[in-house]
């Protein structure tokens, strides 16, 4: 009978604030204590079902919590549920997320990041820089205080800013405002040379 007494978990984790005290009887299941695997944490979050096609196990996640706001914590998505909330037309997901200091609890909300494709070097301007002829994307560059327009080709688009993978190099100066008083071989001047000291 003494060897029923002692509890055994089917985990290894850390333990919480005990809800009992020495001496108190016991109902069957009753909670006694809080066990919390913490290392890794799992993280569900939840995505529209039109991003279904793009997800997949083994995808790299990075992960916010407000309690540590300027900090990134990475992960892996382990597994999709295979049904799809009615009411919300959502797909629940679950990422894996490596929690080695214990400093991530469980209950946090966070904001999860999915990260579908890394491209090194990839030239983003802002939206508002384009300027849409007909079926071209274009831009104005500024070459030697000369304006010229440019067409470009673009990729993906993240938070008002737009890939462009052909038709710009890195350290081209495009021109994000005014576009509509603007003609090609026009000449302009860099207004923050021209308020600098000495300019």
């Amino acid at each position: 009978r003494l060897d029923r007494t002692e509890l055994h978990a089917p985990f290894s984790g850390v333990m919480g604030i005990r809800k009992v005290s020495p001496g108190d009887y016991l109902m069957a299941g009753q909670e006694i204590v809080n066990l919390e695997a913490i290392n890794p944490m799992k993280v569900a979050f939840a995505l529209p079902e039109v991003l279904l096609s793009v997800v997949q196990r083994g995808q790299n996640v990075v992960v916010q919590v407000d309690a540590f706001p300027d900090e990134e914590f990475p992960g892996e998505i382990y597994a999709i549920d295979p049904r799809i909330e009615a009411s919300g037309r959502s797909v629940t997901l679950r990422a894996l997320v490596p929690n080695p200091g214990g400093r991530l609890r469980p209950g946090l909300f966070a904001r999860v990041d999915i990260i579908f494709e890394r491209r090194e070097n990839a030239v983003l301007i802002p939206e508002r820089a384009l300027v849409p002829i007909q079926s071209r994307q274009t831009v104005f560059v500024v070459e030697n205080g000369i304006v010229s327009l440019r067409d470009v080709t673009l990729g993906g688009r993240r938070g008002g800013d737009v890939e462009i993978t052909s038709g710009l190099s890195a350290g081209d100066t495009v021109i994000t405002g005014g576009q509509l008083k603007l003609r090609e071989g026009a000449a302009v001047v860099d207004a923050e040379k021209m308020m600098s000291p000495g300019a």
